[in-house]
C-alpha cells in the first residue's frame, strides 16, 4: 500500500511545497530535508513530520524525492548514496534531464516531473497537471505509475525524444510570455497607468486557445500587416531593447501569417 511508503523530501522550493501537499495523504511522508533548515521546518509543519538539515540524520527512507534545481541533481542524489542511502528509490522532478542526472552510485533511479508553473504562495490543480514518470525498472515504474494517479488524471511514461520539446515548448509558452506581462506592466507602470486595466484582455487571450488553436486566434497590428501602428509603437518606446524584441515579434508573427 501507498501509505506504508516512506519517503523523505529533499528541497523545499516551489515544486517541494506543492508536490508535498500532494502526497502528504498519500505516502508517509518522515522528513523534509533542505540546506536551510528553517525552510524545511515550514514545510515540515504543514506536513507534521521531521526536519533536518544534516545529510548524515536523515531517517533510511523507501523513496527520496528530489524537488530541487535541475544542476544538483548530480552532487545531491551522490551525497545521499554515501550516506548509505544508496539503495532507495531516488527520483528527480526535472523536466528537461532524464535518469542519468542522478548518480551512478543510485541503485534505482527514476523521473518524477510535473508539467506545470509552481509559485509559493499560489495553489496549482495537481489533478490536471500532467506527470512524466520513468524509472530503472518496472516495480518502481508501477509504483511511480500508481503514485502519480493517486495524485493527476494525467500521468504519462516519460518519452526520451519528446521530453525536451515539450520543455522547451513550455518555456515559451509560459516563461516568455510572462516575461511579456512583466513588460506590458512596465510600460504602464511607467506612466502611472493602473496595470488591472490589462487583466480581461490577458484573460481572454489564455482563454481563447480553449476554443481556437493559437494560429486562428493570433490578432493585433502585426498579423494585420497595419505597419503605420506598428511604427507608432516603436516611436513610443525608448528602451532599445524593447524596441528590438517588439521588431523581432512583430516579424515572426507576420512572417508566420504570410505561410499560412
Amino acid at each position: 500500500m501507498l501509505q506504508n511508503v516512506r519517503i523523505t523530501i529533499i528541497g523545499a522550493g516551489k515544486v517541494a511545497w506543492r508536490l508535498a501537499y500532494g502526497i502528504k495523504d498519500i505516502l508517509k511522508v518522515q522528513q523534509v530535508y533542505n540546506r536551510t533548515r528553517a525552510e524545511a521546518v515550514e514545510i515540515a509543519r504543514m506536513l507534521g513530520c521531521e526536519a533536518t538539515a544534516d545529510y548524515k540524520s536523515i531517517l533510511e527512507p523507501d523513496f527520496l524525492l528530489l524537488a530541487i534545481s535541475d544542476d544538483a541533481s548530480g552532487e545531491v542524489s551522490s551525497t545521499l548514496a554515501s550516506a548509505g542511502h544508496d539503495k532507495a528509490l531516488m527520483a528527480h522532478t526535472s523536466g528537461i534531464q532524464g535518469m542519468e542526472a542522478i548518480s551512478d552510485m543510485v541503485e534505482r533511479k527514476a523521473v518524477f516531473y510535473p508539467l506545470n508553473s509552481f509559485t509559493k504562495g499560489l495553489p496549482v490543480k495537481l489533478n490536471k497537471t500532467p506527470f512524466f514518470i520513468d524509472a530503472s525498472n518496472k516495480e518502481d515504474l508501477d509504483f511511480l505509475f500508481q503514485l502519480g494517479k493517486s495524485i493527476s488524471r494525467a500521468v504519462f511514461r516519460r518519452n526520451e525524444q519528446e521530453m525536451p520539446w515539450l520543455h522547451l515548448a513550455a518555456v515559451f509558452a509560459n516563461n516568455f510570455s510572462n516575461h511579456m506581462l512583466v513588460l506590458a506592466r512596465k510600460i504602464l507602470v511607467d506612466k502611472d497607468i493602473e496595470f488591472e486595466k490589462l487583466i480581461p484582455l490577458i484573460n481572454q487571450t489564455f482563454r481563447k486557445i480553449k476554443y481556437f488553436d493559437p494560429d486562428v486566434a493570433q490578432t493585433g497590428p502585426a498579423v494585420r500587416g497595419d505597419e503605420e501602428t506598428q511604427q507608432t509603437h516603436l516611436d513610443m518606446i525608448d528602451d532599445e531593447e524593447m524596441k528590438r524584441l517588439y521588431k523581432i515579434i512583430s516579424s515572426s508573427i507576420q512572417s508566420r501569417h504570410q505561410k499560412s
